[in-house]
């Protein structure tokens, strides 16, 4: 007998299962690991991603998508929100360098892009689906309770087994990162009221639909078009400077309220500490002086960690000298120095330093260890 066999290009999907949205993460292509990578390890060198790795790459190819202009359209006969809610119909999505090629896409075709060139950096990413609309979320590779210690709020992070998600609506690419962010959270907490949201991990999706192959090499014409490394980086400090702002605020409020009530060397060390960690390290030095004033051997060593980030290792290892003559048996302390005699590539010193910062912490722990009434 005679049948016909329809049989799709492979652009091709119904929205039966949103998971097969992740066979399109091409993160292996190779425009997108160069795109990406390149991006990264550009973005890398700047103090700002001492924060957090995975913000700092999601918020610098945020704005490398940006800088290359891509626009979001939506097409009225292929558009997910009509498409997904009738599983008969063929939706058509774009893979990741034919959206960097056509400079364009609708929710579906950025997410995938932005999930593609994420997972292409070692980010891990999810789709989020709500009524009629899909867009990205990427992990911080942290937990509830760690991420709480570097935002001010957890109320716009996502907590899925917990583990800490930023959701980006990655079509406001106009609009900048932080409010992608915001409106990300905000629809998500909107369709968990309303029991319609919908958080698919793409490496799970990967395991029952695989990646699809796309093309054998570099796309040329896009990689031409990539934008220049400083350009995004300029991009990139500007949106990590509004997001550190918006973070540090509240927090800096609060340190300032506890060191007027009673202030300590303790405390100053920690605000010290809170610039630090969003690598305001000028703001953090002057903290650390004053505490550093009071022979408060944290802030001491913290001056030296300033030094020895900007690569200043004489000027390190003077203030780990005077912490060790504060406090010769803190195990802190020697490692800083063995770590600094090993940059200065006075490696016998180094060693000695080592050795006895093993003995002390060894000591320690058999200490803690012993009882009485044994």
């Amino acid at each position: 007998r005679n049948e016909s066999l329809r049989i799709y290009d492979r652009n091709s999907i119904n929205w039966d299962d949103d998971r097969k949205a992740a066979a399109f993460v091409t993160a292996k292509d190779p425009t997108i690991l160069k795109f990406s990578r390149n991006v990264t390890s550009e973005i890398g060198s700047l103090s700002g991603s001492v924060l957090n790795r995975n913000l700092s790459d999601g918020i610098a190819l945020f704005e490398a998508i940006r800088e290359y202009g891509l626009e979001y359209k939506i097409d009225p006969d292929s558009s997910y929100e009509i498409l997904s809610q009738d599983e008969s119909l063929t939706d058509y999505l774009q893979f990741p360098v034919q959206t960097l090629d056509y400079k364009s896409g609708d929710c579906d075709d950025l997410s995938i892009l932005y999930s593609a060139m994420l997972e292409a950096v070692s980010v891990e990413t999810a789709f989020i689906t709500t009524p009629g609309h899909i867009y990205i979320a990427f992990s911080l590779g942290l937990n509830e309770s760690q991420a709480a210690k570097i935002f001010s709020t957890t109320e716009n992070l996502i907590i899925v087994e917990d583990k800490a998600w930023i959701p980006v609506e990655i079509t406001l690419l106009n609009d900048g990162f932080l409010k992608a962010w915001e409106t990300g959270a905000r629809q998500w907490r909107e369709a968990v009221v309303h029991n319609t949201a919908g958080f698919i991990p793409v490496r799970t999706a990967w395991s029952v639909y695989e990646p699809t192959w796309f093309g054998s090499g570099e796309n040329t014409s896009v990689v031409e078009r990539i934008p220049q490394l400083s350009k995004i980086a300029s991009s990139y400090k500007s949106s990590m400077n509004q997001f550190v702002q918006v973070q540090i605020t509240p927090l800096v409020e609060r340190m300032e309220e506890r060191i007027a009530q009673r202030s300590s060397s303790r405390l100053i060390n920690q605000f010290g500490t809170l610039y630090a960690r969003y690598g305001l390290l000028d703001k953090a030095e002057v903290q650390f002086k004053k505490a550093a004033r009071q022979n408060y051997v944290p802030s001491i060593v913290n001056l030296g960690n300033i030094f020895f980030l900007n690569e200043n290792y004489r000027q390190a290892n003077v203030q780990y000298e005077k912490a060790y003559k504060l406090n010769p048996d803190n195990t802190d302390v020697l490692l800083a120095l063995a770590r600094t005699g090993f940059e200065m590539e006075k490696y016998k010193e180094a060693q000695e330093y080592y050795d006895r910062s093993e003995e002390r912490r060894v000591g320690k722990e058999c200490r803690s260890r012993w009882s009485p009434y044994h």
